[in-house]
């Protein structure tokens, strides 16, 4: 029992000095939003489900300059024991080239799981939409028009790309890939 009472304690050692690195890496991967405004939802009668516009005041938040890589997510998968993706095997994702781009099926708690190993939160609707649109209220985060030069529209690559690909596609606080590539996961 000494020997497995000696290991256990330095497991949690390790998983200490790893969440006090964490959070020295955070503030390197994150984006300070600065307080604010947005006019969030819309009165068209054909998004009933965005109904009514309304203006939501917001607090200086944190959220990640771009979207959780398959690396990152691997080491997360690696270091708990956490389910895999379903398209993975051996707790690995299939294509190697893609270590740089978004992980794919991951539910809900699955993101909140991830994101509370690695120190951080989801981000609320509010919150995410206000690090996309921006301070003038764009339609997309580059601006008024959609653009397939701005973000990776209709899979045109056949899949993902990677999360730092397409530069004027950033929002105007420099968050990458707020529109295209993947969908994102909020708190609510």
């Amino acid at each position: 029992a000494g020997e497995l009472e000696q290991g256990l304690a330095e497991v949690d050692n390790l998983d200490e000095e790893r969440r006090k690195l964490q959070e020295q890496v955070n503030p390197l991967e994150m984006i300070l939003i600065p307080a604010g405004r947005l006019r969030m939802g819309t009165n068209l009668a054909n998004h009933e489900d965005e109904n009514p516009e309304h203006l939501v005041h917001l607090k200086p938040f944190y959220i990640d300059s771009s979207e959780v890589t398959n690396l990152q997510y691997k080491d997360f998968i690696d270091a708990t024991g956490h389910r895999e993706p379903v398209h993975w095997y051996n707790r690995t994702f299939p294509n190697a080239n893609q270590v740089d781009h978004p992980v794919v099926n991951v539910s809900w708690g699955d993101a909140k799981a991830y994101a509370e190993w690695v120190g951080k939160r989801l981000p609320t609707e509010a919150e995410w939409e206000r690090a996309a649109r921006g301070d003038n209220n764009n339609e997309y985060p580059w601006g008024k028009a959609s653009n397939t030069d701005c973000a990776n529209f209709d899979n045109p690559q056949g899949g993902t790309s990677p999360v730092e690909k397409y530069d004027r596609g950033k929002s105007e606080f420099g968050v990458w890939d707020m529109c295209g590539n993947v969908g994102e996961w909020t708190e609510d």
